[in-house]
């Protein structure tokens, strides 16, 4: 594919993602729709709607490729959030189909909004060696970090009783959220798995989250990227579900956006939900909706559809938390404006870690209730 050819695939992916939100806030067959794409932007004969140069910025904020232009990377070679420049408390290309929606003479009102309630399960027992020897180092002044407190990490039940615990809350209040469960196998390295799907505390996990009728997915591994293993812990946990899995998110929101679509195919993968950020709240795509990613290698539309992630507990711990929680209100009042689709990230493990870990969820919880939130965890 020659350069020209890159650059109108990359052109027309932008223009589908932009009237495809176009068409879901309600201007489908209403007022001038663009007749020509991606050479000349997007037009209506002689009115020009959207320039090339926008169409190039969608992309690049779409797909990552802004993030990738940076060169920023940190230690674990996921791009450096210190790095951003530009302004993710909007969604400004869902903001952008809004403005050609209300060019065409239609109010685009948005029928509402919807929130997924998502959990990394990273561990589902603290009695292993990492997690016991973190405890007695807590427990002797000599780690600050939060870890599972001795009492906890010596029950080999506590982290199933807290998942048990967060699943009742999550019944009575309507959330329907998706835990996303490592499929090891065990490991003792800094950045290994420290759980295996087979043991007998992630197999009562995987049976209580199904009792409850509530989704589950691949937590893809830490060195997962680069070993592209995603097909083998696929198939590792669905021996346990005894179903097949859609949805992924990476450990530690480690994944190569360059190659990440081919690989969620590949593995059979429909869903992504890794596009977030780790110490920010915000839209890290532009977008407050689900749309489809771009294969960067292959140059085409990929299959996977991605789940912006607005919101992870890890923020919680970066500063003060109400600022941050009232930042997070800020972004759903963006996304339901919009009528997005959004997902939010909380550990099990954090709200028995942190002191007010399941305080902060249940306001959060509170927070999307009130602003009216579909919490059914039903993806469109």
């Amino acid at each position: 594919m020659t350069e020209n050819e890159q650059l109108s695939a990359r052109r027309s992916h932008a223009a589908d993602l932009l009237l495809d939100r176009v068409a879901v806030l309600g201007a489908a067959g209403q007022g001038p729709v663009p007749s020509s794409f991606p050479a000349g932007g997007l037009s209506t004969g002689a009115h020009s709607l959207v320039s090339q140069a926008e169409l190039d910025a969608i992309f690049d904020s779409a797909s990552l490729v802004r993030e990738l232009q940076t060169g920023w990377k940190e230690a674990l070679g996921r791009f450096d959030e210190r790095a951003l420049a530009w302004d993710i408390s909007v969604p400004w290309i869902d903001r952008r189909a809004q403005a050609l929606v209300q060019r065409a003479g239609k109010a685009g009102a948005p029928g509402g909004f919807r929130v997924i309630m998502t959990h990394d399960v990273d561990r589902t027992t603290g009695f292993e060696p990492t997690a016991l020897l973190n405890s007695f180092l807590k427990a002797g002044g000599l780690r600050r970090s939060a870890c599972l407190g001795l009492r906890d990490t010596c029950s080999p039940r506590a982290l199933v009783r807290n998942v048990e615990r967060l699943l009742e809350y999550e019944q009575a209040h309507g959330v329907g959220a998706c835990y996303f469960m490592m499929a090891g196998p065990y490991g003792r390295g800094r950045y290994a798995t420290r759980t295996d799907i087979r043991w007998r505390a992630s197999r009562e996990i995987v049976r209580l989250v199904q009792q409850a009728g509530m989704s589950i997915g691949l937590h893809g591994s830490f060195y997962a990227r680069e070993r592209n293993t995603y097909a083998e812990e696929k198939q590792r946990v669905e021996q346990v579900l005894g179903c097949a899995l859609r949805a992924h998110r990476n450990h530690y929101l480690r994944f190569d956006p360059e190659r990440l679509p081919a690989q969620m195919e590949a593995a059979g993968l429909e869903y992504d939900f890794s596009m977030g950020f780790r110490t920010r709240v915000g839209f890290r795509t532009g977008c407050a909706h689900v749309h489809r990613a771009y294969d960067l290698l292959n140059h085409r539309t990929s299959s996977l559809r991605l789940v912006p992630l607005v919101f992870m507990d890890t923020v919680l711990c970066d500063g003060e938390p109400a600022a941050r929680l009232a930042e997070l209100h800020s972004v759903l009042q963006q996304t339901r404006e919009v009528g997005g689709c959004v997902s939010l990230l909380f550990h099990p493990e954090t709200l028995i870690e942190q002191r007010d870990g399941w305080t902060w969820f249940e306001r959060t919880v509170g927070m999307c209730a009130e602003l009216g939130a579909d919490l059914s965890g039903v993806l469109p």
